[in-house]
């Protein structure tokens, strides 16, 4: 592009210029909004009327779920509806019904992206960045024209990461030596990446044979963790466009996921509690630990409680497979009438038998069975109900037809 067409564009900025979304996304959201607005009250109004056959546990996480469903339509509507970015020479602005943000362009200090939206990140520290999601608005060429005016922090973050790395000794003796292990890190996690998203949905489609999926998908978090922890100056866990390490996130969340799936699929508690307390436990220690372990993090609590969750995640599934796995203590048998039973079809078919109070469980519940229990157990037959102790003093139980 010669001098005078970058004149020409620059001037086609020079007046204020507003772009709004796509035609397409300024129908769908507010849309999308209404109907998630309606399913939160309908699933509000379901939690409070349900007839007494669920506990009050479940009525409240319904209800829980209901209102915020209902408060997240809400807060789409009203960020977005009426969206706009205006630009002009020396300024950004962006607004909606209810409030505006702007930047002069000597208040900017770059741009990057974060989850596909264009941030642009003031250069002091009181004011607020602007985020741009460029994927679903209309512009033109003048709009990626200011936008590549300002400074890619992202390529910058990216070349001085992969320069410290080239000039870290402590990975080989020469730059070249340096640069071939970052290399050998990233197929490193990419492969534990590809194995850990087979593993995922291996264990939802086909968990067969059970203890060898649940051990595998244990194992991959721990070991992300560790080549984090042993070798932190080529992996990382977490998104970072401008940093060069090897990304092991997925490794680490998505097994996670799986593994809580697993537990959620698999076992059913007596009572919940020490299970959740655990992962509670387990988030609140990694979230500290991590802030006392990285000072810089403490300016940032949203990443370390992001962590924490994962955590809590992984903690939740593994603790309670295991519990369940090891467990090796007899059987405390109980009889229960079989109130009612139905198939769920959706992504997963799954068999569901709704049982009368029985032993240390005073209300009705609905629990999920194998394909071949629920054939053999018929509605006002009795089932029969086996709880163990637990591998680690959390029992659980089972249902079964009685022989």
């Amino acid at each position: 592009m010669n001098a005078a067409d970058e004149t020409g564009l620059k001037n086609a900025v020079a007046p204020a210029r507003t772009y709004r979304l796509q035609l397409l996304w300024r129908i769908f959201l507010p849309l999308s909004s209404l109907a998630m607005l309606f399913g939160g009250l309908v699933i509000c109004y379901a939690a409070l009327t349900q007839p007494g056959d669920l506990p009050i546990e479940g009525l409240t996480a319904i209800w829980l779920l209901g209102v915020a469903t209902a408060a997240l339509s809400v807060s789409i509507m009203v960020y977005f509806t009426g969206w706009r970015v205006t630009v002009t020479d020396d300024m950004i602005e962006t607004s909606n019904w209810v409030s505006s943000r702007r930047l002069r362009r000597d208040e900017i200090a770059g741009r990057k992206i974060v989850q596909r939206w264009t941030v642009v990140v003031p250069s002091r520290a009181e004011l607020k960045s602007i985020c741009l999601p460029c994927h679903l608005l209309d512009p033109d060429t003048a709009f990626f024209v200011w936008l590549s005016g300002l400074r890619d922090l992202d390529a910058e973050g990216l070349r001085e990461s992969t320069a410290a790395i080239a000039a870290n000794v402590a990975l080989g003796a020469t730059c070249d030596e340096r640069l071939r292990k970052l290399a050998l890190a990233k197929k490193t996690a990419a492969g534990l990446k590809f194995t850990a998203i087979v593993l995922g949905l291996w264990s939802i489609v086909v968990p067969f044979p059970h203890p060898l999926v649940i051990v595998s998908l244990a194992v991959l978090p721990a070991l992300a963790t560790a080549l984090t922890l042993l070798s932190r100056e080529l992996f990382r866990v977490g998104p970072g466009t401008n940093d060069a390490r090897a990304n092991l996130g997925m490794v680490a969340v998505f097994p996670a996921l799986a593994i809580m799936a697993r537990m959620l699929f698999d076992n059913y508690m007596v009572s919940w509690l020490p299970l959740i307390g655990a992962a509670v436990l387990g988030m609140a220690l990694s979230t500290v630990a991590l802030m006392i372990c990285n000072r810089d993090l403490r300016q940032q609590p949203l990443k370390p409680l992001l962590v924490g969750l994962c955590t809590a995640i992984y903690a939740f599934g593994t603790i309670g497979e295991a519990n369940a796995l090891l467990d090796n203590s007899p059987a405390t048998v109980f009889q229960s009438r079989i109130l009612d039973k139905h198939i769920y079809h959706g992504k997963r078919t799954s068999y569901h038998l709704k049982l009368a109070p029985w032993g240390p469980l005073h209300e009705t519940g609905d629990i999920n069975v194998p394909s071949d229990v629920y054939d053999e157990l018929e509605v006002n037959k009795m089932a029969c109900v086996l709880v163990r102790r637990g591998a680690l003093e959390m029992p659980w139980f089972s249902v079964q037809a009685c022989h």
